[in-house]
């Protein structure tokens, strides 16, 4: 079966090697099928493109040779903040990869299926359109749930507005259209139950397919991407460990709250990341005098197996309370901890996540439940351990190979 993966910035999957739709297309190409991935070729926010040689032509094919997959880059102008010009750069995509299609289907490359992946809206459109005009099935794949992330994140604060409206009016428009539905949360169909679109939209074409992790290189990155860092093999501390961005977003203050609560020099809290709040955070070890804090800086992804195989536990990101949350996470660290076997803390995250449906971690709702947990981890208390097998069963359930199992599934029940 030749298969489409549509993702607008799918574009570093290619460098990185590592990414949804890079490990998606691995095993579907593995299973016997013929993939390819197209995408931008502008980067994001760095005012730059992936192939210079593109500005003009409409678009560049190359093979991501590790994986033996084909990815075109396509043309669209390149921008540096989140502005009109992003914007803009989104509608290039719309038009060019319709574009690039036509060209295509001319020369005899059409798909049997197409898989048009959010996080903007005029991805999926244009998969349906594509779709239609070659007769062929389209599947939404929605990795974001917009518009309503607007209101989580205060980018919109009145969901009545008159932008808000046409908003969620597109919004279902695009799932009423899209042949098959993939959610990356659990409560997705939750969701469309709230927004009373149940009548539109069948529980029967939404499926929930979070992201997940590579096993065979999560577990060869592990041993051979290995590096010096003295407080992260010191054997005489209880180590936690946090990674990815330091942003306010992100609520890494609250880790340097947790680190002067508990007062315990024998715990470490290792940082690894950088953001624009690392200064201030810095300022913070000083004033609030923490001495069991530290920061490690950026690293690059392919150390990240290491460093989490080494912690005694692992925190996720410390946000408070999002209402958008009780749809569920799919962060893809979350599934790079499962591959380390190491437990996972998280705050106030208690509703479709799948750290506690599969007993690898814990969500505290205050202060002192935090200290409990770290404490209780460090003191092996029984009330505390986590069995090798739930770990098993996590990153089997987690895996990459499995998570395109399932979009395989949801491709044959298209018809």
């Amino acid at each position: 079966m030749k298969i489409w993966l549509i993702n607008h910035y799918a574009g570093n999957t290619f460098f990185d090697k590592g990414g949804r739709h890079y490990y998606t297309a691995k095993y579907l190409k593995k299973n016997g099928h013929d993939v390819t991935v197209f995408c931008s070729n502008a980067k994001h926010i760095t005012k730059g493109l992936f192939f210079e040689r593109g500005q003009r032509k409409l678009f560049v094919r190359k093979k991501q040779k590790d994986i033996n997959v084909p990815y075109v880059f396509v043309r669209g102008r390149t921008y540096e903040k989140n502005n009109s010009e992003r914007i803009m750069n989104m509608y290039d995509f719309y038009c060019n990869i319709k574009r690039t299609a036509a060209f295509f289907a001319k020369h005899g490359e059409k798909p049997d299926i197409i898989i048009a992946s959010s996080v903007h809206p005029l991805t999926l459109l244009a998969g349906q359109q594509i779709a239609k005009k070659f007769k062929i099935r389209c599947i939404c794949e929605v990795r974001d749930l917009w518009p309503e992330s607007f209101l989580a994140y205060d980018v919109v604060k009145n969901k009545n507005s008159p932008v808000m409206k046409f908003f969620y009016r597109f919004e279902k428009y695009l799932y009423v259209k899209a042949d098959r539905l993939i959610f990356t949360v659990e409560g997705a169909y939750d969701y469309i139950k709230d927004k009373g679109w149940t009548n539109k939209i069948p529980e029967s074409k939404v499926f929930c397919i979070n992201n997940g992790v590579d096993l065979e290189d999560f577990n060869a990155n592990k041993d051979k991407y290995q590096m010096d860092d003295k407080d992260l093999v010191d054997g005489t501390s209880f180590k936690v460990v946090y990674t990815g961005s330091i942003r306010h977003v992100n609520n890494v203050g609250k880790i340097l709250d947790i680190a002067k609560a508990l007062k315990n020099e024998n715990i470490k809290f290792l940082i690894y990341g950088a953001g624009d709040e690392v200064d201030f955070l810095k300022e913070r070890l000083k004033t609030d005098h923490i001495n069991n804090v530290f920061f490690k800086g950026f690293i690059e992804k392919k150390y990240v197996p290491y460093i989490l195989s080494h912690a005694d536990l692992n925190m996720m990101d410390m946000q408070e309370s999002c209402d958008i949350f009780r749809y569920g996470i799919s962060p893809n660290k979350l599934f790079e901890y499962f591959a380390a076997k190491k437990p996972v803390l998280m705050y106030q995250l208690n509703h479709y996540n799948p750290a506690l449906t599969y007993g690898v971690g814990y969500s505290a709702e205050t202060m002192q439940e935090i200290i409990d947990i770290i404490t209780g981890v460090m003191n092996q208390d029984e009330k505390y351990q986590i069995a090798d097998s739930n770990f098993e069963k996590a990153c089997k359930a987690y895996s990459y190979e499995s998570l395109t199992g399932r979009i395989l599934e949801v491709i044959k029940g298209c018809g």
